[in-house]
């Protein structure tokens, strides 16, 4: 079994991890942006970045 990784795998997996980072701080930055009023407002900022994260992971 070959285990090695071509270095085109590499680059792949790198724009993945970079398009996700992005992703997220867009999600970060909206919800910043956005902002909100009351703790239940926050509480839906922060549920929605985290499902953006989420998102991203997959």
């Amino acid at each position: 079994m070959n285990i090695e990784h071509e270095p085109s795998d590499l680059l792949k997996a790198s724009r993945i991890l970079r398009a996700a980072l992005v992703a997220i701080a867009a999600a970060a930055g909206a919800a910043a942006l956005s902002g909100c009023n009351t703790t239940e407002g926050a509480g839906k900022d922060i549920e929605a970045l985290g499902e953006s994260i989420q998102d991203a992971a997959d």
